[in-house]
C-alpha cells in the first residue's frame, strides 16, 4: 500500500512538472501581451524620410553628417569634419536635399529641424542664402508649450532662426555681397532676438562702417542694439564655489553673505 501511495505522489509531481514545461511557451506569450513594447527593444527609424530624392547617395552623406554632429569621444570631431568636406563636395544636391527636407518636417521637430539649418550652415555655401531667408521670413507659431517658463516652443523657433543668422554670417564673413545685404534686411527683423543677431552678424563684418550704415538704416529705438556685445561665456569672470559665493576681482562674498558672518562673530564676542 505504501509503495502503491508513493508511486501515486511521483506520478503526480511528474505530471505537475510536464504541465509546467509545456506552458512555459503559453507564460511568455501571456507575458508579452501584457507588458507589450515596455520589454523590446525596437529600432527607431530616422526622422528623415528624403522623399524628394529617393536613391540619392546624397542621401546618405546628409544622414552621415546629422550622425557625427552629435558624436563624441577622441576622434569625433574630426570624424564629423571628413563627414562635411565629402559633403561640400556635393553641396548643391545637398543644399536642396536639405532644403526640402526642412519644409517635410512637422513643427513640433524642432531638434530635427535645426539639426539641418546648424548642418548647411556648416557648408558656407551662398547656395543656401534663399533656404536661410524663407526660414527667417516665416512666421513664428504660437506658443504651444503649457508650461513656457519651464519649456518654451518659441524660445525653439528663435534658436532656428538665429542658427539662420550665423549662417548668413559666415557667408557674408566669406565676402559674399548677397549674405550682407540679406543681414541689413533681417536686422530689421520684428523679432528682437533675430534682429539682435543680424546686426551683430552685421558689425563683425562691416565694422565701425557698419555701424555708421546701421545707424542711418534702422529706427532710433533699435539704436541701443549696436552697443549690445556678444561675449564668449569663456571670457565671462567665473563664480568660485565655497560655502559662500567669491569673485576674483572683488572683495570676498556678498554682501549678505558678509553681514551674516558679521552678525555670527558679534555673537560669538558676547
Amino acid at each position: 500500500m505504501q509503495i502503491l501511495e508513493t508511486l501515486l505522489v511521483i506520478a503526480v509531481f511528474v505530471i505537475m512538472a510536464l504541465v509546467g514545461i509545456l506552458a512555459i511557451p503559453w507564460i511568455r506569450r501571456q507575458r508579452d501581451t501584457v507588458l507589450g513594447d515596455s520589454i523590446r527593444i525596437e529600432t527607431v527609424s530616422s526622422p528623415f524620410q528624403f522623399k524628394t530624392s529617393s536613391g540619392s547617395h546624397v542621401n546618405d552623406i546628409v544622414l552621415e553628417a546629422i550622425n557625427r554632429m552629435g558624436g563624441f569621444g577622441e576622434e569625433a570631431e574630426e570624424q564629423y569634419q571628413a563627414s562635411l568636406e565629402e559633403l561640400k563636395e556635393v553641396a548643391e544636391e545637398a543644399i536642396s536635399i536639405v532644403s526640402s527636407e526642412y519644409k517635410s518636417l512637422s513643427e513640433e521637430k524642432y531638434l530635427n529641424r535645426w539639426s539641418l539649418i546648424h548642418l548647411i550652415s556648416e557648408l558656407r555655401n551662398p547656395l543656401s542664402l534663399e533656404m536661410m531667408d524663407e526660414v527667417l521670413t516665416t512666421p513664428i507659431p504660437p506658443e504651444r508649450s503649457k508650461v513656457p517658463k519651464t519649456y518654451s516652443t518659441r524660445a525653439d523657433e528663435l534658436m532656428i532662426r538665429t542658427t539662420a543668422i550665423e549662417a548668413i554670417t559666415r557667408i557674408a564673413s566669406d565676402g559674399q555681397q548677397d549674405a550682407l545685404d540679406l543681414l541689413l534686411v533681417h536686422s530689421r527683423h520684428k523679432h528682437f532676438s533675430i534682429k539682435r543677431a543680424a546686426i551683430q552678424g552685421y558689425l563683425k563684418i562691416r565694422g565701425d562702417a557698419g555701424r555708421a550704415e546701421l545707424l542711418k538704416s534702422l529706427p532710433k529705438s533699435d539704436h541701443r542694439i549696436l552697443d549690445i556685445k556678444r561675449t564668449d561665456v569663456r571670457e565671462v569672470p567665473q563664480a568660485i564655489g565655497g560655502e559662500g559665493l567669491k569673485f576674483p576681482d572683488k572683495d570676498d562674498t556678498p554682501s549678505i553673505r558678509r553681514k551674516q558672518m558679521k552678525l555670527k562673530s558679534e555673537g560669538e564676542e558676547e
